[in-house]
């Protein structure tokens, strides 16, 4: 997986990476459509500097919120493709965190 580390890890919320010399967070979106829910989970490249300043603060959740509520602005940098995992009990069934970021690098 090319030097990949998860560094911290708050299920269904986000997960915090660290590929070589670059931070990775992938945040989980829920999304909806006319049918169903759907969980999308969407990869940024972070700057040590934004993370140093939500991790003195004690709340990286607080990085993930802020992510989520000002994604429309384009302005974090975005690591695609997106990995969708959509149905009824999802969160439930689905057992395996890495595989969303496996199928990103």
């Amino acid at each position: 997986m090319n030097n990949l580390t998860l560094l911290y890890r708050a299920p269904w919320d986000f997960d915090l990476y660290l590929k070589d010399d670059s931070f990775i967070m992938t945040v989980v979106f829920s999304e909806y459509n006319n049918f169903s829910q759907m969980e999308v989970f969407r990869s940024f490249s972070i700057q040590k500097e934004t993370l140093i300043q939500h991790d003195k603060l004690g709340n990286l959740a607080e990085l993930a919120k802020e992510i989520r509520e000002t994604y429309d602005n384009n302005t974090w940098t975005e690591i695609k493709p997106h990995v969708f995992i959509s149905g009824k009990g999802t969160v439930a069934k689905y057992n395996d965190p890495m595989m969303p970021l496996g199928s990103i690098l």
